[in-house]
This record gives structure tokens, sequence and C-alpha cells, in this order.
């Protein structure tokens, strides 16, 4: 509190669940994962100068609406911070072993249904996948997104630099639209060289939907309700991004949520098995900063308020500066764990002729994500600990009985 001068402080805890003691992580205000999780109890170090403000509060202390009420008092008088690290042990009782099942309400259910324009730009890239050999990913994209899917008001919008052959572009149109019926196949050509941002903005401007479903055609749907978790998830009015869990062939993270330390974005818990990570990460719904466009549901509204993906981040953290600016419109982004793909990362471009970007988006966004000495407080220096190529589950569990 003295080194930033923030009016409240919070901190992570330590939890007994299953026999063990974990670290649970806690997101600094986050009102929809602390209602889905149940972690809004815990300690709150606060400035002397909202006590007075505090003691007329109507709500119980520590209930959501408390927190909320906390939260705007904080920002008026000092600001807010967060120590992501495990300060204190919790009690236990009431915390779920493990997550409920969940009915899911889906927007189907009240009437809404909209019409979902995938797009998915590509390359026309072939990669071994499973036992049968090599397969041209936007085709195996497109058929398990099919077969597993169980939303089906899409429209497929593709994209390609010309890599597509005719013979091949007419087994995609008869695969899509033997699933989906008539018009609901896209495809469009851009001519000219390999630019994430033109090709999804063209996608975008040519789609008819009323949410917009970006898709790197190195994905596979895992999920039956991957689609629908993610229209659920705009279902809230304060809401404009949602993005999906995303996991390597191996089981591990591949990307669960975007972290901006230093100002590098960076996938939060990049290669760490998802049974090592903090108790309660992947139990709802939270709040980041960016998702991936890799997997991502925004509304088409948000998409034209915006002016889609900014032209100076052809290739690297456009959707970094997307999320980032829809935050400046009050609309959250929030990833939904429960939307689960496999991701083939780095098949569907050659990482060589990525320009070197980072330095615009410092220069752009360094004032507002308190510069290089920023860190990102939904993913702590912790997340170095976890990562696979240096500690596996075993070392993890050491950590946690030091601490």
């Amino acid at each position: 509190m003295v080194r930033t001068g923030a009016a409240a402080v919070t901190c992570d805890d330590w939890i007994r669940t299953a026999g063990s003691w974990c670290w649970r992580q806690k997101p600094l205000w986050d009102p929809l994962f602390d209602s889905e999780t149940g972690i809004g109890e815990g300690p709150v170090l606060v400035h002397a100068r909202l006590q007075a403000h505090l003691g007329s509060l109507p709500q119980p202390q520590h209930s959501p609406a408390w927190r909320e009420a906390l939260r705007h008092l904080a920002l008026v008088h000092g600001g807010q911070a967060h120590v992501p690290l495990p300060l204190l042990r919790a009690p236990s009782a009431g915390l779920p072993e493990a997550l409920p099942s969940q009915e899911l309400d889906l927007p189907s259910s009240r009437g809404w249904q909209p019409l979902v324009s995938v797009l998915i730009p590509t390359a026309g890239f072939s990669k071994v996948i499973g036992p049968g050999g090599a397969e041209i990913l936007v085709r195996h994209c497109l058929q398990k997104l099919l077969e597993r899917s169980r939303y089906r008001r899409l429209e497929i919008v593709v994209i390609d630099g010309g890599e597509l052959t005719d013979p091949l572009l007419e087994d995609l149109r008869l695969l899509v639209e033997s699933q989906l019926g008539a018009k609901s196949w896209q495809h469009l050509r851009d001519d000219s060289p390999y630019d994430y941002t033109t090709r999804i903005n063209k996608a975008a401007a040519a789609a008819h939907g009323e949410l917009l479903l970006q898709l790197n055609d190195d994905t596979e749907l895992l999920a039956v309700e991957g689609i629908e978790l993610l229209i659920q998830a705009l279902a809230r009015p304060d809401t404009g991004i949602a993005g999906a869990l995303l996991l390597y062939p191996d089981g591990s993270v591949q990307h669960a949520g975007t972290a901006i330390d230093n100002l590098a974005p960076r996938h939060a818990w990049a290669g760490s098995r998802p049974e090592a990570l903090p108790w309660g990460t992947l139990r709802g719904q939270r709040t980041f900063h960016a998702v991936t466009a890799a997997v991502s549901l925004c509304r088409r509204s948000l998409w034209e308020r915006l002016d889609g993906f900014a032209e100076r981040f052809p290739i690297n953290y456009g959707d970094v500066d997307f999320c980032l600016r829809a935050a400046g419109l009050g609309q959250r982004t929030v990833l939904v764990p429960g939307s689960q793909w496999l991701h083939f990362e780095s098949a569907s471009r050659t990482l060589e002729e990525i320009p070197p970007e980072l330095s615009v988006f410092e220069q752009i966004w360094g004032g507002r994500m308190g510069g290089p000495y920023g860190v990102d407080h939904y993913c702590s220096a912790w997340r170095m600990l976890l990562r696979k190529q240096s500690v596996d589950l075993g070392r993890v569990r050491q950590i946690r009985l030091r601490w």
C-alpha cells in the first residue's frame, strides 16, 4: 500500500481442498469470477480514509455488492493493488471440492439464436495431426467443427491468398452446405502478402452474422457446447469478447487468457498442466485484459464500433489491442474455460516472417498499462514456476508444501 499509494490491497491465499493445501489465485476485483467460484471472501487491506465510507454501506461485508462498492471507493480515493502471492491460509469450509455440474442457460432457451459468422483466414497448410498422416488444416478444422458443434446457426467465411485449389474449395463448400444448408458458405480471396488483420477485416465485412467468431484453421473443437458457451458469455451486456481455453495436443495449456507483464502480451499459463494450475483458475469465466483471436467471439456491433483490427498490427497483438480498445468502451473480455479446443499452434503460418510489432504495442499502450514495470495481476511470477519445461506436477506439490 505504501509503495503503490493504493487505497485497497488484496492478496491470494491457501485453501485446503482434496486433502492438501492449494494456492487459490484471486483476481483483482472480478465479480463475475467471484460469483462463479465462490472466492469473493478474503482479506482486503483498506486505508483509513475509506473507513467512514465503508461504515455507511448497507451490504454485508465481503458480499459481491460490498466488494463492488469498495472497488468504486478505492478507484476514487487512491486506486487498488493486488499481491499475487499466497500470504495466508484460509478456512476451507464451504469450498466445493470439484466444479459442480451446471445446467447450460443457453441463448436458444431464451429465444436468442444469433447467426454466428465463423471467420477463418487460411494459407492452406497441412500438418500431421493423427495416425492418418498429414491433413489440410482448414479441412480438419471445419470437419471437426461440423461434427461436434451442437450450435448450428453458423455461416462459414474462409479467406485465403490463392493457396486453396478449386477442387478443395468445392469439397469444403459441399462439406459445409451438407451440414448447415445453402448460403452457409463463403469463400474470399486476398491476393496481397499474408496479413492477418487485412484478411480478418475483409472476412468480417463480408459476413452476415450478428456475432463474429474468429477461428484459426489450426484449431479443433473439443467441447460440443463450445460455441454455445461463448454465445452465453456475450448475453451479459457488459461483456464484449469471449475467448476459449486452448490446449496443446498433449493436453497442456496453450491459452488460458492473455497476461501483459512488462508490456509483453503472452499466453498466461502456456505449457502448464491444467491440474497444476492454482485452485479455481479454470472453474469459471474470468475477466482478462485480452484473449487470443485463435478462438474469439464478439458482437458485430462492437467490431464495427472499433472498426475491426487496427492496421498497425498486421500480424501480432491485433487481438490484444482490440480487447484493450473494447475495454475503453466499457466492454469486458472474458475467458470461458468450458469452451475447449485443441490448437496446433504455429502450423497456420511461418514464424520467420513475423514483423517486430512489440515496440508499436509499447508505444500505444505503455502509459496505460503501468509502464515497463507493470505486472499482470491475474498471472503472477508464479506462472514461471509452473512452466512445463522446468516444473512437473510433483515439483509444484513440493513448492506448495514449502509455502
